[in-house]
């Protein structure tokens, strides 16, 4: 014979001292918490995969750099940025002297391109110091200090 009464969610069997259970209402019950639970871990809508998890733990990263004065410089970030913000801690983002438009502030976006001076491949960040009529990106200066803010 069943319970008297019935769980809240799950509708178990919930005994009194008037009850006699018997094998096939333990039987269901275990039916019903087996393919509650089943269903619920195999739920990919509210489980998040390996994958879903490293993204929420390296959603960004900020890094303070030298400048090396080389004319390319590769930056690799443990994931593959979607934007980069590169710009020189201590500069203007552009600065015209001596016929020269300098600058010192670069971003690029996996999607839509970027502003010159850097690109993205994958998880490298690619910064080019190059020059181009009265144009100079000036993005890897060995005065200069540069933030790289990268996101996901």
């Amino acid at each position: 014979m069943p319970s008297s009464f019935k769980t809240e969610k799950l509708q178990l069997n919930f005994w009194a001292n008037i009850d006699r259970p018997v094998r096939s209402d333990f039987n269901r019950d275990n039916a019903i918490i087996d393919s509650a639970v089943g269903e619920h871990v195999e739920n990919d809508l509210v489980h998040l995969t390996e994958n879903d998890r490293s993204k929420l733990r390296d959603t960004y990263a900020i890094r303070v750099l030298q400048g090396t004065d080389e004319d390319v410089r590769e930056i690799t970030l443990s994931f593959a940025p979607s934007v980069v913000i590169y710009y020189a801690a201590d500069k203007p983002p552009a600065h015209y002297t001596d016929g020269v438009n300098k600058v010192y502030y670069a971003v690029s976006a996996k999607e839509a391109g970027g502003s010159g001076g850097v690109e993205l491949s994958g998880s490298r960040v690619i910064i080019r110091q190059t020059t181009t009529g009265e144009l100079r990106y000036d993005l890897n200066n060995s005065s200069c200090q540069y933030v790289l803010i990268a996101i996901r």
